[in-house]
């Protein structure tokens, strides 16, 4: 008997129903015959048909049961009826994407005890049937423990695929350096991606990719941000080398990579622009690593599949999913990524890398700054461009659907965002009267305060009480 009950069924009730539906479903034409309807499900021994249009689109479902009430009554002809005139409609379907739990919710809300389950291309590809959920919790509750309890092998299983994710992004910088002739940086990169992989796939194998709760999901965003900080120190292990591998170094690496993967953005380096531009580059590229993992996991531990029905796809045009919605996020912050890089080409001191490398701190709210002199020597041009990121990737994801979903027009902002503007609007006022700064460096160190971003150009070590007071708040 399994050691704990409860916990084994939300277990169950959180697969998808793809992986208990009877694969074998026999569709038929709505014009087909009862007659031939019976005989053909005495062939095939089964007591359900899904009956489809001429576009094979499914409309309604015929049982066995419906065959032998329906036709027996003196108002209907065996020989001349069709499953037109007996079938049940409309037709109760479930998505592939849904769970055992949505299942049971649906069947119990329409009071029926199976369901055809449709792919996003509508297609029919199995049955979910009541009985059939009955015995997998009957089955988990009776189960002897094992070693590895399932809800610790979902998460593993989900663990394995967001260090494998991040080791594949990481092929970037690792390229990045190589091209630049970095033997140092594109070396300790790649055995950072090699080891991600590694350790991913073997998590894979001992887990299994799966729904969790919320105590999963905690101890999997925990677990995860751990991980990817532990593996990303190691290129710093590689730079710092030079003043040995003694535990000062090893703390100092592991908080470098600590800051970046959280996107805190804090550092103990004094003179960022002494490093080579691909691991300054690798430094800004770990910020959008943590920040695109810690979204994955934020939709998939959080964002259950059925709210993501509300939300059309603005690329695919088709209901999102949530791997499709993941991709989209990673799509629409490369194409910021790529804008905000190109006006600060065309407006500053034309190094590509720095100014990616910028864009991506900036766009992450993380705040590493790839040289210390390249904020401070900038034009007024350039500021506005990195204020304007700074907000943008500080917005929630459901402004940057709008703005994508109805073609750059006016977005719809939200209650919070429009109470943001209005409090970062009087923290402007009140620190432009206060601080000793012109009108832009007040209002960019606003902005980079309240979107926790944290861009500076100078020490502001001398300003007023006042003046800290307004960028606490």
């Amino acid at each position: 008997m399994s050691s704990n009950p409860e916990k084994a069924v939300s277990y169950v009730l959180l697969k998808y129903v793809t992986e208990y539906m009877d694969n074998d479903v026999l569709m038929l034409d709505l014009k087909t015959k009862t007659v031939d309807a019976a005989t053909l499900l005495r062939k095939y021994s089964t007591d359900d048909i899904i009956v489809i249009d001429d576009k094979k689109f499914p409309i309604g479902i015929v049982t066995n049961d419906d065959i032998i009430n329906k036709v027996s009554d003196v108002k209907y002809d065996i020989e001349a009826t069709t499953l037109e005139e007996i079938m049940s409609k409309p037709l109760i379907r479930i998505s592939e994407k849904a769970t055992l739990q949505d299942a049971l919710i649906i069947m119990r809300d329409n009071k029926v005890r199976k369901l055809p389950v449709i792919s996003k291309k509508n297609d029919v590809v199995g049955i979910i049937y009541q009985t059939t959920i009955a015995n997998a919790i009957r089955e988990a509750t009776s189960t002897i423990p094992r070693l590895l309890s399932p809800p610790v092998k979902a998460v593993l299983g989900n663990l394995g695929f967001v260090l494998q994710f991040s080791g594949v992004l990481l092929f970037v910088p690792a390229i990045i350096a190589t091209i630049l002739g970095d033997v140092t940086t594109s070396s300790s990169i790649y055995l950072t991606t090699v080891l991600l992989l590694i350790t991913g796939f073997f998590l894979n194998s001992y887990g299994e990719k799966s729904g969790l709760n919320l105590q999963q999901s905690s101890v999997l965003v925990l677990s995860s941000m751990f991980l990817l900080t532990l593996f990303s120190s190691i290129p710093y292990l590689y730079v710092f080398s030079s003043e040995g591998l003694t535990l000062e170094v090893i703390g100092k690496s592991f908080f470098e990579s600590a800051s970046g993967v959280s996107g805190s953005g804090i550092s103990t380096i004094n003179e960022p622009e002494k490093f080579s531009q691909s691991f300054v580059f690798f430094r800004s590229y770990t910020q959008l690593i943590g920040g695109m993992s810690f979204i994955y996991l934020v939709i998939t531990a959080f964002y259950p599949e059925s709210k993501l029905k509300s939300m059309r796809g603005f690329i695919s045009g088709k209901t999102l999913r949530v791997k499709e919605l993941f991709i989209s996020i990673t799509i629409i912050f490369l194409i910021y990524i790529i804008i905000v890089a190109f006006l600060l080409y065309l407006m500053g001191e034309n190094n590509i890398i720095n100014d990616v490398s910028l864009a991506m701190s900036t766009l992450s709210t993380g705040g590493f700054v790839p040289s210390s002199t390249i904020i401070k020597d900038m034009v007024w041009q350039e500021y506005i461009i990195l204020m304007g990121a700074m907000i943008l990737g500080a917005l929630p994801f459901t402004f940057h659907y709008a703005l994508v979903k109805k073609k750059f027009l006016a977005p719809k902002l939200g209650k919070e965002v429009l109470t943001y503007f209005i409090i970062l609007g009087i923290a402007v006022v009140l620190f432009v009267s206060v601080s000793e700064f012109n009108t832009i460096k007040s209002v960019f160190y606003v902005i980079s305060a309240s979107t926790t971003t944290g861009l500076q150009m100078e020490s502001l070590a001398g300003l007023s009480v006042w003046s800290h007071s307004i960028l606490i708040i």
